[in-house]
């Protein structure tokens, strides 16, 4: 056989089996990156293809601005529409403004309006980082994607794989649809309990959230969400994968200055590193090559 003809072991390995390492990295540098918030964050998901005129992309600027302002950070997708205006929102509050960016070769691009913005290839990796991170989520109307994420976040709670979280549907009118499908439907036919409606909240009036969350978690009531049988809210029970349990203590205890809370990240020993909350551009992209760089 000639040399240009042998094969050698690494080419008969598998595209799939490389792919496990870059997930590995994808995973690697968003705990690295997310880790080192050390404020409460929300999770605002919805449709990138809202446009800038629509009434709900006012909303969820709107959101942004007064998450931001009772010292929440924002995370979103990253990409345009309602992420781009959650984000907006806390950016000019002058908020932490989270953008979990994914690369996609059509309708997704990054927004301008993020303080930290970290790239995915796999929605997955990406999905662990809004849901581990967060303290509550908004959903806005989406299409599929935003029905994914509605969907996964539920399932989560339900079956209290994570904490249980205060879930938000804004827009009545856009969700009625479905609610009443969950009700007629799903609960006819016992795919569901009669109380997991009460998982979420539908509402009009955005306002109403951060202070909503707040009581959620420093109430006994949880603010009128049901809690998963044998959960309490942020705290982590035996056997259950442990998620934010320093943003869920300060806030049961009411520990978080909301006034100032979160202008920096705290790094690893223990210093500031203020630059993460003042750059728009720091990026982690999860090349080899980059990876090193932002480690």
């Amino acid at each position: 056989m000639k040399q240009d003809q042998k094969t050698f072991e690494i080419d008969r390995m598998s595209q799939d089996s490389w792919r496990m390492f870059r997930t590995m990295g994808e995973i690697a540098v968003g705990f690295d990156r997310m880790s080192r918030l050390r404020i409460p964050a929300v999770t605002v998901f919805g449709s990138a293809r809202t446009k800038f005129t629509s009434r709900y992309y006012d909303l969820a600027r709107e959101l942004g601005s007064a998450l931001a302002k009772a010292g929440f950070a924002v995370a979103t997708s990253g990409g345009p529409g309602i992420m781009e205006a959650a984000n907006h929102g806390a950016f000019e509050s002058g908020g932490i403004s989270i953008g979990l960016n994914i690369v996609l070769e059509h309708e997704q691009k990054p927004n301008r309006y993020q303080t930290l913005s970290l790239d995915f290839e796999y929605f997955p990796e990406r999905k662990v980082m809004l849901a581990k991170y967060s303290v509550g989520f908004v959903i806005f109307p989406g299409g599929f994607g935003t029905l994914d994420e509605l969907a996964e976040v539920l399932t989560l709670v339900q079956t209290q794989t994570l904490h249980a979280f205060p879930i938000y549907l804004v827009g009545t009118e856009y969700w009625s649809g479905l609610v009443a499908w969950f009700k007629d439907t799903l609960g006819r036919h016992g795919a569901i309990a009669e109380d997991d409606l009460k998982l979420f909240k539908v509402l009009d009036d955005v306002a109403q959230i951060p202070s909503d969350i707040k009581r959620y978690y420093k109430s006994a009531g949880h603010a009128g969400f049901k809690i998963p049988v044998g959960e309490i809210a942020g705290a982590p029970q035996e056997g259950t994968s442990g998620v934010y349990p320093f943003y869920s203590e300060t806030l049961r205890r009411g520990d978080v200055d909301f006034t100032s809370a979160g202008k920096e990240w705290l790094g690893k020993d223990g210093h500031t590193e203020k630059g993460m909350h003042q750059n728009s551009s720091a990026r982690c992209s999860l090349d080899w090559q980059r990876l090193t760089a932002a480690r």
